[in-house]
């Protein structure tokens, strides 16, 4: 994400942003460099939304990712169904390894349905919901990871949602 357009968000939402900086413990200055950056790490928007109180999803909730939430594009499912896989094959995933890893092992779908700069719209994608059509259940990605965390998390899932044999 572009630093003018975190800069945007704060301050059509109010915020000011040299409190920002106090609460990051960063002066104005550094604050001002930091959202004059063309893309703007992940970690950096985690501090913002820890010091404004919000989750990173009020930076990604916006017309711009409204596709990643609501898109019948083939591709885009095919995405989600190899996110979904990546939480189920590698427990203990976080935002960051969970990017990594789908962009080594799945590169075409990642190209395919975000284009050749997908950071941003994975970030957002981590946030958004995905229905697993085993457990018939819905949550963020970000959820999914933390319940699918532990190798037993995962034999739990797959003890749950494997039909058994009578």
């Amino acid at each position: 994400m572009k630093g003018e357009q975190v800069r945007t968000r704060l301050l059509s939402s109010g915020y000011v942003l040299k409190n920002i900086a106090a609460a990051m413990n960063e002066t104005p200055q550094n604050f001002d460099m930091l959202l004059r950056a063309k893309d703007i790490k992940t970690g950096t928007i985690e501090r913002i939304c820890r010091a404004i109180n919000k989750t990173i999803d009020f930076f990604y909730d916006t017309d711009e990712y409204a596709y990643l939430l609501h898109s019948p594009d083939e591709h885009l499912d095919e995405l989600r169904h190899a996110a979904f896989e990546v939480l189920l094959l590698h427990p203990g995933s976080t935002l960051d390894t969970w990017k990594r890893t789908l962009l080594a092992e799945y590169p075409s779908e990642v190209q395919d349905a975000l284009g050749h700069d997908p950071d941003a719209a994975l970030t957002a994608l981590w946030h958004q919901p995905y229905k697993d059509t085993a457990s018939n259940l819905e949550y963020p990605f970000s959820q999914w990871a933390e319940a699918l965390a532990t190798p037993s998390s995962i034999q739990m899932y797959y003890a749950l949602t494997t039909p058994q044999k009578k």
